[in-house]
Formats: C-alpha cells, sequence, structure tokens
C-alpha cells in the first residue's frame, strides 16, 4: 500500500517584512500538494526561482528542506 506524501511551503511566523502575499503562499502550497516526489517539489520550486540552501533527515522520515528565494528591490 503507498501512502500519498505532502509538500507545503513555510514562511515562518508572519510579519511586515514578508515580501510574498497570502494569495501568493496559498497557490504555491497548492502546487505543492499536487506533486508526488520530493524531486518534483524541489525542480517546481527551482523553476519559480527558489534556490536549494540545506536539507535535514528528521527521525520520522520527513525531510526537511531550506530554499531561498531572492527578491529584487
Amino acid at each position: 500500500m503507498f501512502t500519498k506524501t505532502y509538500y507545503k511551503a513555510d514562511f515562518g511566523k508572519k510579519s511586515s517584512s514578508v515580501y510574498f502575499s497570502e494569495d501568493e503562499y496559498k497557490k504555491l502550497n497548492e502546487q505543492l500538494a499536487n506533486f508526488n516526489s520530493e524531486v518534483d517539489a524541489l525542480n517546481y520550486m527551482d523553476l519559480q526561482g527558489w534556490e536549494f540552501v540545506n536539507s535535514t533527515a528528521l527521525k520520522d522520515a520527513d525531510n526537511v528542506y531550506l530554499l531561498r528565494k531572492r527578491i529584487k528591490p
């Protein structure tokens, strides 16, 4: 039996310094929910301008990826 894996973006605490609107955040998470593999999700993020920084494997077999996106002033 296969289980569905879920991917989502987490921008941390909300503050006035966040450069993404709530709509952009929701759209990104809706897109990530459609992927069946981490590689597909990471490739999508790369195409959206995100850069891989680091990854961590957690005890419960989850992986956490740190990505960044440079914002033009």
